[in-house]
């Protein structure tokens, strides 16, 4: 696996940019992961030299990596920059290339400009596989660009192991710095207003008022970060708004966990993992009804949707577990099962095996016939 990071970034955005120093090596769940650094402009300004610039120091790399290892098949993740350079160097060196969309690569980076756009519909055209994590992003994709073929939608799994239910002890929320007592509520997310952040931090103010020991974690770093802290001086009832900052992956069951309720109040999403994670830990979700999530999420059964924006029905979704914790360990225990038996791990494996699969047969056939 190689993963691509720029060099620069804006303070505050939460990228890895910062947890990798220069180019390294690491292990990551058994998987060798090289990490490349490379320079960059800013993406609403320059889009063609940022990918210039990434498909000069990636095509190195790569074809280093294939004389050592000769893979078949190239598979990106993101439509643009990623997926458009990936494709591209994909034709140079005469392999299928595979593309999977993940949300804010179709619903929202395309609109900042036309080069952006235009390169992600280069990138959807030259592919051959799109992949979505939802059916929702799926039509998304053929409402944006005309992909030469069906755009398939393969669910992102969860690690049932790692993201598994523990009880909100107050051990747990003491090592977290958290409150030892009341109810806790949960977000894992990035801090952009496109997170709908106002409008949970309103319907918490809102519900400190009936429930005063409840309180708020908010997991995730981002370029609103110092407007939050900002309001928070001076609209933190009682002082239980907690931001906790952007944490490791393998941190966040504990954060999960350590709460009763997880919530997610984003504008648009794709199918958004924390999402999953949060129903993997049993824990009760409410959940902006967008992008794919209600193709996880039954509302009513493993926990509530609401409309975006809205901070009233947020508000009525949130108050209600509150006042019913049997509710919550329900919609717990059901969103638990779903996770279980339709995005586990090996679901998405073997979704990805039969692209992959399908695609490399193809593909030596028709280099068996040319050579013929």
């Amino acid at each position: 696996m190689l993963c691509p990071i720029p060099r620069f970034v804006r303070p505050g955005t939460g990228t890895a940019a910062g947890s990798v120093g220069r180019d390294a090596t690491r292990e990551v769940d058994g998987i060798t992961v090289t990490y490349l650094r490379y320079p960059n402009l800013p993406l609403g300004v320059a889009p063609g030299a940022h990918a210039s610039l990434l498909h000069r120091y990636l095509e190195g790399p790569l074809r280093r990596l294939r004389r050592s290892f000769p893979f078949e098949l190239i598979h990106a993740h993101r439509l643009f920059p990623t997926g458009y350079v990936a494709l591209r160097l994909a034709r140079e060196l005469d392999l299928p290339g595979v593309v999977s969309a993940v949300g804010s690569d179709v619903h929202t980076h395309p609109k900042r400009n036309r080069g952006i756009g235009r390169r992600t519909e280069d990138a959807i055209s030259a592919a051959d596989a799109v992949l979505a994590v939802s059916q929702d992003l799926a039509d998304q994709i053929h409402d944006l660009a005309r992909p030469t073929r069906p755009v398939q939608v393969v669910h992102m799994g969860v690690d049932t192991d790692r993201f598994s239910p523990a009880p909100a002890s107050p051990e747990i929320r003491a090592a977290l710095g958290l409150p030892t007592e009341g109810v806790g509520i949960c977000s894992v997310c990035r801090l952009v207003t496109e997170k709908g952040l106002n409008e949970l931090l309103e319907a918490f103010e809102r519900i400190s008022n009936d429930h005063p020991r409840t309180w708020l974690a908010i997991v995730g770093d981002g370029p609103l970060r110092d407007e939050l802290k900002s309001r928070m001086r001076t609209r933190n009832p009682g002082g239980r708004v907690f931001l906790v900052g952007a944490r490791p992956h393998s941190e966040v069951p504990a954060f999960v966990n350590a709460a009763d309720i997880f919530v997610l109040s984003s504008y648009n999403e794709g199918l958004p993992n924390v999402v999953l994670e949060a129903m993997a830990c049993a824990r009760p979700v409410v959940a902006t009804d967008v992008g794919g999530v209600s193709e996880a999420l039954e509302d009513g059964v493993s926990g509530t949707l609401v409309p975006a924006r809205a901070v009233g029905p947020l508000t009525a979704a949130l108050d209600r577990l509150i006042r019913s914790p049997e509710l919550g360990r329900a919609m717990g225990n059901a969103g638990r099962d779903r996770i279980r038996s339709e995005f586990s791990w090996t679901r998405t494996a073997e979704g990805l095996h039969a692209v992959y699969s399908g695609l490399v047969e193809t593909h030596t056939s028709g280099q068996a016939q040319a050579g013929a």
